[in-house]
């Protein structure tokens, strides 16, 4: 950092920082067994990583490397959609979750679905741990899914 807060500038183009990171980022899944896709465009960088666990059978993770590459976001796809009239006692719900759990937090989109993101941040931990994060993230996603389907089946 610069004075001010203010980033300096990176002697990489971002290109190729995202590049790099995504790079170490799919190492790491292929040492810890985890099967991904690279979906990346020249503009942006992003491995999606397929799940089956107990709960949640069957879910997509997708990892969106900064252009920088020293961070990187894990985002589900929707988990559910959330009626108008279900929406007040589920945000009640996510709240109860996010409190839960670090790192990982639940929202309700703008088109009425949840969502999870995590994001994680590479210039203070190793590429190693990326995997681990992104199983972490799918974890927690399996545990809180039955929490979320018992609040959506609700009566209200």
């Amino acid at each position: 950092m610069g004075l001010f807060g203010k980033r300096r500038p990176s002697p990489i183009p971002p290109a190729l920082t995202a590049r790099t990171a995504k790079t170490a980022i799919m190492r790491a899944l292929e040492q810890h067994d985890l099967d991904y896709t690279d979906m990346s465009n020249p503009t942006l960088q992003v491995l999606h990583v397929g799940f089956s666990l107990d709960n949640y059978k069957e879910f997509d993770l997708f990892v969106f490397v900064d252009d920088d590459g020293e961070a990187f976001t894990i985002r589900s796809g929707v988990i559910l959609s959330v009626s108008d009239e279900k929406r007040a006692r589920m945000l009640e719900v996510i709240n109860d979750v996010n409190y839960s759990y670090r790192w990982v937090r639940f929202y309700i989109d703008d088109e009425n679905d949840l969502i999870m993101q995590c994001d994680v941040d590479l210039a203070s931990s190793s590429t190693e741990l990326s995997s681990l994060a992104i199983y972490r993230a799918a974890t927690v996603l399996d545990e809180a899914y039955p929490i979320f389907m018992r609040a959506q089946k609700a009566q209200s």
